[in-house]
């Protein structure tokens, strides 16, 4: 099960803002490598299906062996380390400020359930002075803190 936050909409807002920005700044100044064709404009996966297809025909030609690994990169935005994060977002234009804020917020946000059956009465927080990492299923700075 993937948990969806909800978060304040002005803090959403800063989010979309700053990912759009960073997003801008990254394809300017390309800082993307173009195979990465997921959470970006003016690409698709059509894209990649045929360059992969087009390597593999070259390879059979050329009688040359290879391997090819497909990530998924399953539940990757829960898994994003903030460190790595930062670091990949400031290279990508935007101000230790901005980031401090959303990172701060990330880490020091109070977690409630919300099911079906309604929200929890309880709320958690992580158990130690290391948050929990992630950027969170739903935030709009999500993609550009997930390229490495």
């Amino acid at each position: 099960m993937r948990t969806i936050q909800l978060m304040n909409s002005e803090a959403q807002a800063n989010n979309k803002k700053a990912g759009r920005a960073a997003m801008q700044f990254a394809e300017a100044h390309s800082l993307i490598p173009d195979g990465q064709c997921g959470s970006r404009k003016r690409h698709q996966a059509i894209d990649l299906a045929l360059s992969k297809r087009l390597v593999w025909d070259l390879l059979i030609l050329r009688r040359r062996a290879a391997g090819w690994i497909s990530n998924d990169a399953k539940s990757c935005f829960d898994r994003v380390v903030h460190w790595v994060a930062i670091v990949t977002m400031l290279r990508f234009g935007l101000t230790w400020r901005v980031l401090s804020s959303m990172f701060n917020m990330l880490s020091s946000a109070t977690h409630r359930v919300c099911t079906g059956f309604g929200d929890s009465k309880r709320s958690f927080r992580p158990p130690s002075a290391v948050p929990f990492q992630g950027c969170g299923q739903g935030n709009g700075a999500g993609p550009p803190s997930g390229f490495r």
